[in-house]
């Protein structure tokens, strides 16, 4: 495998950890609205309604249920997540000692990556 091929491999599970990333803050607003207003928090696009006073308020939180991930699509961001590293730590080890000089190591993140 080339270095070119590593740098690709290595892209690509930066994208995969920015979608993994981005849907953590997703998450987080949601957990932290529940956690401290539960009143004021709506689901747009369902088909059950909730009352007036829970998105009349300026600092209501409006989730937008069509774009809500299935268990099949969260499963499925998770799966891109850890094919892409596997791919970047497979590309990674076949580049030689000698050729590395230069090269960014395999992303790591704290703690479990």
């Amino acid at each position: 495998m080339s270095i070119e091929a590593y740098l690709d491999a290595r892209d690509a599970f930066a994208q995969a950890k920015a979608r993994v990333d981005e849907y953590a803050r997703e998450l987080s607003i949601i957990s932290d609205a529940l956690r401290n207003k539960p009143n004021k928090i709506i689901v747009s696009n369902v088909s059950l309604g909730l009352p007036m006073e829970a998105s009349m308020s300026r600092d209501s939180l409006s989730i937008d249920g069509s774009g809500w991930k299935t268990a099949e699509q969260f499963q499925q961001m998770l799966s891109d997540f850890h094919d892409a590293k596997s791919k970047m730590q497979n590309a990674w080890s076949t580049i030689p000692e000698s050729r590395r000089a230069g090269l960014q190591q395999p992303i790591t993140f704290g703690r479990g990556y």
